[in-house]
């Protein structure tokens, strides 16, 4: 709560002291433009209690902070097309950020990038409201923002306290899974999974689909919290009999991921995963986890990069890459995403044709 109080005296009072006096320009109405980098600007439909994914869409580049910035210390109007409100209050968190507490300018517009419209709102109506003691939940979103974008050096600095790593993830109930895949179906937790792949071995996630066999080298070395996630939902038959739900060429992605409805609209396994990183780039032959543009709002969905159409997504970057595919499992992969068909009712644009379906996902210790 410390870390939190500091931001909030260091960055909060000026941006928001602008946005509601009568010298910022604008108003607090939102245009409808998206603001920074919509990392899934048509997020899916949460059922209580869970958070449910969104498919990756690609934004335009994330410049408005540095952009806001600079036209504010030149006395210039904001870009046409963005809400002036929303780009003097980035525009000023940059700037606290940079000139005030010392971040980088990388680190700076990662923060900028990641602030969606409805913080901005929600920022205005905390301003306007009566003191409270704890502060409000956008607050708490800021500053997972914050922590997935500075490094710790800059988190200490500004007085945060760096998660450490080796400090084991507060987990569900459930155990770990038979690695045999030997135990029942469980579709529903009641939070996040245990650490039960061992680190310093290799994993392969053998997808056997009806369009053929795709192998995935899972990075236990990057990404270990969201490779276990994946296979120990796969140890639990949680793919199992799933639809590919979506393909879309323009992206090069096919997603998939969502036992309970077969689309983007799915409640998910009852919990999210922390973010593993940012920054991320996207090649042929990843898998990716899918999330919504909140931080750390992965949970099961995914999608393989199959072309290099996925590089649009690099603008983003939060998306986490977790594994690896063969060649041949590229192949296979670029033959499903070539029978892509559009599909009228099908929110996303469509799907592969005839439907590709995941009859299991296997995960093998390899070495």
């Amino acid at each position: 709560m410390g870390a939190i109080v500091r931001f909030l005296k260091l960055v909060l009072p000026l941006a928001l002291v602008c946005l509601i006096a009568a010298g910022c320009s604008g108003g607090d109405d939102d245009d409808g433009s998206p603001g920074g980098a919509e990392l899934a600007p048509q997020a899916a439909t949460e059922s209580p209690g869970a958070a449910s994914d969104a498919e990756p869409t690609p934004a335009p580049e994330a410049t408005q902070g540095a952009e806001a910035l600079q036209e504010a210390e030149s006395g210039s109007e904001p870009s046409s097309g963005v809400d002036p409100s929303q780009t003097d209050f980035r525009g000023l968190v940059y700037r606290s950020l940079v000139q005030e507490a010392g971040v980088s300018e990388s680190s700076a517009q990662c923060v900028v990038d990641n602030i969606t419209d409805e913080m901005v709102d929600a920022y205005v109506e905390f301003a306007e409201s009566e003191p409270t003691e704890e502060p409000p939940q956008v607050i708490a979103d800021l500053f997972r923002i914050q922590t997935m974008c500075l490094t710790p050096q800059e988190q200490e600095m500004m007085g945060f306290t760096p998660a450490d790593p080796t400090t084991p993830m507060e987990t569900g109930s459930q155990p770990c899974p038979p690695a045999d895949g030997s135990g029942p179906q469980v579709l529903d937790f009641d939070g996040p999974q245990p650490m039960c792949l061992d680190q310093s071995s290799q994993h392969t996630a053998v997808f056997d689909t009806t369009a053929g066999e795709m192998r995935i080298d899972l990075d236990m070395v990057n990404t270990p919290i969201t490779a276990n996630n994946f296979a120990v939902l796969a140890r639990y038959h949680y793919y199992d009999g799933t639809l590919l739900f979506r393909t879309d060429p323009s992206i090069g992605i096919i997603q998939g991921g969502a036992p309970h409805t077969n689309s983007p609209s799915d409640p998910g396994p009852g919990y999210t995963i922390p973010d593993e990183g940012a920054g991320f780039t996207y090649e042929p032959g990843q898998i990716v986890m899918a999330r919504t543009a909140a931080p750390n709002s992965a949970s099961a969905q995914f999608f393989f990069a199959v072309n290099e159409n996925t590089a649009l997504l690099n603008s983003q970057g939060t998306y986490v890459v977790f594994g690896q595919m063969d060649d041949a499992s590229l192949a296979v992969a670029e033959a499903i995403l070539a029978s892509h068909v559009d599909q009228p009712d099908n929110p996303l644009g469509g799907g592969p044709e005839p439907p590709v379906y995941v009859n299991s996902v296997t995960i093998e210790e390899t070495g």
